[in-house]
C-alpha cells in the first residue's frame, strides 16, 4: 500500500512484541505504529515469505497503525512475523515470534478416592493441549509441594499426585491446575478414608422361650466390603443353616434361630471387620423353660423301718423352687424328712418309715414361667418286699470314642444284689466296664464306647423275696471325622479348583461347604459331592474374588466336624500404567512412574541402558503395593539420558516396560558477539558460539527487526557450535 509523505526515513513508535502466544482457533491481531504515513510502502512477512490478503489474513493500515489480522489461528500459523516499512529515504522493520498453542484440557480426571489409613494413594490426570504445562496441586486451597509426603509426577500428558501413608488429615478436596501460555484448566476430586466398622445399635441381651423364635439384630456402619461373623460362647463359629439364618441387609445384621432349644442359650458375639479395623458387639441369651416333671415313680413299696427316697427328675429355667406335700399338708425339713434339689433331681428322704408314713405324696415345682406337679404313692408293709425298678433302663444312643452311662433305680428289702448283661452275657467291672450300686441306683459305665457295644442290656436285681429285671437297647453311632483333611489350594484366574477330604461316620452322613460364613449351594458356580466317603468341592473358573477361607463340614445325627481350608488366587503381575518416552529439561526434577496389579509380593527392579540400578546417590526408589516411582537425582547432567526399563515379578508372572528419556538443554551463548566497526561498503561478519540440544533454530535481528536473508553459516558439533552471518553493505 502507498501513502504520500515526506522524504524522511520511517520510524516505529510502537513495535511488535518480541513474542506472541495465540490460542488455537481464535483470532489475533499483530499491530505496530509508525511516526508518519506519507510515502510509505508497508510489507508483512512470515519466515521471510511475503504475506498478502487471504482467507485467513487481512492487512490493514490506518491512523499510523499497521495491522495483520489472523481470523482463526492454526498451528501452521506459528512463525516469525515481520512488518517492514520503507520509503525513498530508508526502511525499518520489527518482528515478533508468534506461537499458536492449544489451551490445556483434561482428557481424564481423577475419581473420588476412598483410601486406607497407612496406605498410599494416587490421583491421576491425563491432559491435552500444547506443552509445556505448568502443573500445581493443592488441597483445600493450600499449595502442595514435592516432599516426603507428596510426590508430583509429570510425564508427557500424564500428571499424578502420590500421597504417602494416608492419615486422617489427608482427607479432603484436592485440585489439580494445569496451565500454559494460552489458558488454564483445573479439576477437583475428594479423598476420604475408609470408615472403620462400628455398631450404631448394639446387640441386646434377650430371653426366649423354648420352641419360640430368637432374633438378634444390630445396626452397623463401615466401608464396604464388610465381613461379618457370629460366634457363640467364644469358640463356636455360627454359619447360615443348622437351624439358623444369618442376614445382612440395609446396614442391619441379623441372626435368627426359628426354634430355640437348650443349645440356644449362651454368649453371642457379632464381629465386623474391613480393611480399616474390627468391631465387636456381645449379648447374652437366656433360655426360658417352664418348670416340668421329667420322670417320677408312680408308687413305692417298702418294709417297715427302712429309709426311703422319693426322687423326681425335673427341668426348667432357674430358679426352680420345690415343695413337698402329704395330702393337703406341706412338709418341712426336720428329723423325719430331708429335702434336696440338685442336678435337676428333687428328693424327699423319709427316715425309718412306719405304716403312718404310707400315703400319697405330691411334689410341686415352679419357676417364673410355669408350675408342674406329680404324685407318688408310698406303701409300708411288715413283710419282705421283692425288688422292683422304680426307674427303669431307657433306650440310649451312645457315641463311639466317648464314655456312656446306663442306670436304673431299684427298691426292695435288703440285702439287694444287681447283675448286668449284654445280649444275654453277664458283664463284670474291668477295663471296659465300671459297675456300681449306691443308694439303690444301679449304674453301668462304658469307659470308651466301641461300635461292638451296641445291643440289648439288662439289669437284674434280687433279694430273699424275689427278682426283677429291666432291659433297654443301646444304639452306637460314630460321629463324623476327617480321615484325610482338605489341602490349601493355589490357582491362577480362570482355572478350576478342587478340594477333597476323606471322611467317616455313621449314616446318614452329610457334607456342607461354606465360603466364609455362608453355605455354598451346588450348581452355583460349584459342584458339591459325597461319594465313597470322599467329600469334594469343585470351583469353576475361579477369579480373584474367590480367594479366601472355605470350610468343609461333615455331619450326622450324633455330631459334626468342620475343617477350614484356604484358596489363594494368584494374579500374574502386569502393568496398569507403563513408562512413556519423555523429555526433561536439564536440571528439572525427573521422575519415572509405573503402576501395576497382581498378587503380592511384587518385586520391582529398574535398569538403565540394560544395567541394573538401585537406590543410591543417583536414584531414589519409592515402592508401594501397586506403584513404583524412580527419582533420577542427576538430571542436571546429560548422562541421565538413556533407556530406562522397569521389571516386575511376583512368582506367577512377570512384565517389563521401557521408555527413552531425553535431557533437553536450553540454547545458551558460550561466546557472545563482539562489537565491530566497519567502513561503509565493507562486508559485515558477526560470529557467536552457542550450545544446547539440537536442532537449534537461529534467527538474526537488527534493531528489533528480523534481518532479511543474511548469509548464514553454521558449524555444530554435539550440543555446541559456531554461528556466523555475513551481510554485504
Amino acid at each position: 500500500m502507498m501513502c504520500g509523505g515526506m522524504e524522511k526515513p520511517p520510524q516505529f513508535v510502537q513495535k511488535l512484541p518480541p513474542t506472541t502466544f495465540v490460542k488455537l482457533n481464535e483470532g489475533h491481531s499483530l499491530e505496530c505504529r509508525v511516526s508518519s504515513s506519507q510515502s510509505l510502502n508497508i510489507c508483512w512477512y512470515k519466515n521471510d515469505h511475503k504475506i498478502t490478503d487471504g482467507a485467513n489474513t487481512k492487512l490493514m493500515f490506518g491512523d499510523l497503525s499497521a495491522r495483520l489480522q489472523l481470523l482463526s489461528a492454526a498451528f501452521e500459523d506459528s512463525g516469525i512475523y515481520t512488518c517492514e516499512v520503507h520509503n525513498d529515504a530508508g526502511s525499518a522493520s520489527c518482528s515478533s515470534v508468534l506461537t499458536v498453542q492449544e489451551p490445556p484440557s483434561f482428557v481424564k480426571t481423577p475419581s473420588p478416592l476412598e483410601g486406607i489409613r497407612g496406605k498410599d494413594a494416587s490421583l491421576h490426570c491425563e491432559v491435552a493441549g500444547s506443552p509445556p504445562f505448568q502443573v500445581t496441586w493443592s488441597k483445600e486451597q493450600k499449595l502442595l509441594k514435592d516432599s516426603r509426603k507428596y510426590k508430583i509426577i509429570k510425564a508427557g500428558s500424564s500428571v499424578t499426585l502420590h500421597i504417602i501413608k494416608l492419615e486422617v488429615d489427608d482427607a479432603g478436596v484436592y485440585e489439580c491446575q494445569v496451565s500454559n501460555n494460552v489458558g488454564t484448566e483445573s479439576t477437583r476430586t475428594a479423598i476420604s478414608l475408609k470408615e472403620p466398622p462400628a455398631f450404631v445399635k448394639k446387640l441386646m441381651d434377650q430371653s426366649v422361650m423354648v420352641g419360640e423364635q430368637l432374633t438378634l439384630t444390630a445396626t452397623v456402619k463401615g466401608s464396604e466390603p464388610l465381613d461379618i461373623s457370629w460366634i457363640q460362647d467364644n469358640d463356636h463359629v455360627l454359619r447360615d443353616g443348622d437351624n439358623r439364618t444369618i442376614t445382612f441387609e440395609k446396614s442391619v445384621v441379623s441372626l435368627i434361630v426359628p426354634q430355640a432349644d437348650s443349645a440356644t442359650a449362651g454368649k453371642y458375639t457379632c464381629r465386623l471387620s474391613n480393611q480399616s479395623g474390627v468391631a465387636l458387639s456381645v449379648c447374652h441369651v437366656t433360655l426360658l423353660e417352664p418348670a416340668a416333671i421329667v420322670d417320677s415313680p408312680e408308687s413305692l413299696n417298702i418294709q417297715t423301718g427302712e429309709a426311703v427316697a422319693l426322687e423326681v427328675t425335673i427341668c426348667g429355667s432357674a430358679e426352680l423352687k420345690t415343695r413337698w406335700f402329704k395330702g393337703d399338708r406341706e412338709l418341712s425339713a426336720g428329723n423325719k424328712y430331708q429335702m434336696s434339689s440338685t442336678k435337676k433331681v428333687a428328693t424327699l428322704k423319709i427316715q425309718s418309715a412306719d405304716k403312718a408314713d404310707a400315703g400319697e405324696y405330691k411334689l410341686e415345682v415352679s419357676n417364673h414361667v410355669g408350675v408342674a406337679s406329680c404324685t407318688v404313692t408310698l406303701a409300708v408293709s411288715d413283710k419282705l418286699i421283692p425288688p422292683s425298678f422304680i426307674r427303669k433302663l431307657r433306650d440310649s444312643h451312645l457315641v463311639v470314642g466317648k464314655s456312656g452311662d446306663l442306670d436304673c433305680k431299684v427298691i426292695g428289702s435288703a440285702p439287694l444284689t444287681a447283675s448286668w448283661f449284654h445280649d444275654g452275657k453277664e458283664i463284670k467291672s474291668g477295663l471296659s466296664y465300671d459297675i456300681s450300686y449306691v443308694d439303690n441306683i444301679c449304674k453301668l459305665r462304658l469307659q470308651t464306647v466301641q461300635t461292638t457295644d451296641g445291643g440289648r442290656y439288662t439289669c437284674k436285681a434280687a433279694n430273699a423275696a424275689g427278682t426283677s429285671e429291666t432291659s433297654a437297647s443301646v444304639n452306637v453311632a460314630e460321629p463324623p471325622s476327617f480321615v484325610e483333611t482338605p489341602e490349601a489350594q493355589e490357582s491362577l484366574p480362570g482355572n478350576n479348583v478342587s478340594f477333597c477330604a476323606k471322611v467317616r461316620g455313621s449314616s446318614p452322613l452329610k457334607v456342607k461347604w461354606f465360603r466364609g460364613s455362608r453355605e455354598m449351594l451346588h450348581g452355583r458356580g460349584c459342584h458339591i459331592s459325597l461319594k465313597d466317603d470322599v467329600a469334594t468341592l469343585v470351583l469353576n473358573k475361579v477369579e480373584m474374588h474367590h480367594a479366601g477361607e472355605y470350610t468343609c463340614q461333615v455331619l450326622n445325627p450324633v455330631g459334626k466336624k468342620s475343617y477350614p481350608v484356604y484358596l489363594s488366587v494368584r494374579e500374574p503381575v502386569h502393568f496398569v500404567k507403563k513408562l512413556r518416552d519423555i523429555s526433561c529439561e536439564k536440571g528439572k526434577p525427573l521422575r519415572l512412574e509405573v503402576s501395576f496389579a497382581g498378587t503380592p509380593r511384587v518385586n520391582v527392579t529398574w535398569k538403565k541402558d540394560g544395567g541394573l540400578i538401585w537406590a543410591s546417590y543417583l536414584y531414589n526408589v519409592i515402592t508401594t503395593d501397586t506403584s513404583c516411582i524412580l527419582e533420577v537425582l542427576n538430571s542436571d547432567r546429560m548422562e541421565a539420558a538413556g533407556t530406562y526399563s522397569c521389571h516386575l515379578d511376583n512368582g506367577v508372572g512377570n512384565d517389563v516396560c521401557e521408555a527413552h528419556v531425553s535431557i533437553l538443554e536450553r540454547p545458551s551463548f558460550v561466546e557472545r558477539m563482539e562489537s565491530v566497526e566497519i567502513n561503509e561498503g565493507d562486508s559485515l561478519l558477526l560470529r557467536c558460539l552457542i550450545e544446547g540440544t539440537p536442532e537449534i533454530s537461529v534467527s538474526w535481528f537488527k534493531a528489533g527487526g528480523k534481518c532479511a536473508s543474511p548469509t548464514c553459516a553454521c558449524c555444530l558439533h554435539g550440543r555446541r557450535g559456531h554461528f556466523e552471518t555475513q551481510q554485504n553493505n
